[in-house]
């Protein structure tokens, strides 16, 4: 990393620090996926996967604030560096990476593959705390039977733009009963399954990959669509009771990896919907907890299920028993003789 300014925020995975006048950049880094975050005001990160060996070359662009496109680098120079870097001729001036948070970083992080960067990700995949985003696939049509959604054509992708998955709560299933209608209500297991076989390929724990993406752009990047994903997916899957049964180790893993995402939070205000104003995760884990009441789910759900419901009651200093549903949040029942 060449040129960065003086004092600039620069950052991989939960190392953060600010760039001194020698700074070359950051070695010692262990293979696999990494985030590189960087900028003191518009916040940008890099999703990349690094090779055992590999050395990235990075050269800040001072005109943009931003590091230079790979491919506006001179080769030459670029292999020049490398080289360089191996001959450690840089290394005094590099920060070394701190292995003792990489633990940490992969619990952020182990469900996040290529093919769903490859899916959601912008071109580069890299974000920006200003990033768009376009739903990647349903399209959400009325019907008098609810809310269905059909096949998107497929989008060309842009840069600077993340394609989460549209996580249509309100679907339901074309020519559904009166009966079903009510279930889907109560019960959203329809959409996940859906999810899985149409967005994920038959690959359940994808899910849990764009649900730390999102919970990764928003915290280490500092985009708030991160926030929206990460909630309207955490609501999905709390509200599942079918899909418990079915699916047990996909939620043995969830519940892993939204307790490493809460750990995290220090602030219950981070989990309050600035649109309406409420604290969507204390009343998505009643819900969860709720379904999770059920001695048929199997002693390894069963049992994690325990173990998280006790880090939550002591994470947000609440019971979470049994407690009567507001209205407002109440599900939709079908008057059958209407």
């Amino acid at each position: 990393c060449l040129d960065v300014p003086l004092g600039c925020t620069i950052g991989i995975d939960f190392y953060e620090g600010q760039a001194d006048k020698n700074f070359k950049g950051l070695k010692l880094i262990p293979p696999g996926l990494h985030l590189l975050y960087y900028g003191s005001h518009n916040r940008k990160a890099i999703f990349m996967y690094l090779q055992p060996g590999q050395v990235v070359v990075k050269k800040w662009n001072h005109k943009t604030e931003d590091f230079f496109d790979d491919k506006d680098l001179d080769q030459e120079d670029v292999d020049r560096l490398i080289q360089g870097v191996r001959n450690f001729d840089f290394d005094k001036f590099m920060a070394p990476y701190p292995h003792q948070l990489y633990s940490r970083w992969e619990r952020h992080s182990n469900y996040i593959c290529h093919n769903l960067l490859e899916k959601i990700a912008p071109i580069g995949y890299k974000i920006e705390a200003t990033s768009d985003t376009v739903s990647s696939n349903m399209k959400v049509t009325e019907s008098n039977t609810g809310t269905v959604t059909q096949p998107s054509p497929k989008l060309q992708k842009a840069s600077n733009t993340i394609y989460f998955t549209k996580i249509s709560l309100k679907y339901v299933p074309p020519g559904a009963s009166p009966q079903q209608l009510t279930k889907y209500n109560f019960d959203k297991s329809h959409v996940l399954e859906e999810l899985i076989q149409r967005e994920y390929k038959g690959e359940p724990d994808m899910i849990l990959g764009e649900l730390q993406f999102a919970f990764l752009c928003l915290m280490l990047g500092q985009n708030y669509s991160g926030f929206e994903q990460w909630k309207d997916i955490t609501i999905l899957l709390c509200s599942c009771e079918d899909s418990l049964k079915k699916h047990t180790s996909l939620f043995i893993k969830f519940i892993n990896v939204l307790t490493a995402q809460l750990e995290e939070i220090t602030d219950i205000a981070a989990t309050i919907d600035i649109v309406s104003g409420k604290d969507f995760i204390t009343h998505s884990l009643q819900s969860f907890f709720e379904l999770l009441d059920d001695e048929l789910l199997g002693n390894d759900l069963l049992k994690a299920a325990k173990q998280f419901k006790s880090f939550a009651e002591m994470k947000f200093n609440r019971n979470f028993g049994s407690e009567p549903t507001n209205d407002e949040d109440a599900p939709v029942i079908v008057d059958l003789n209407e």
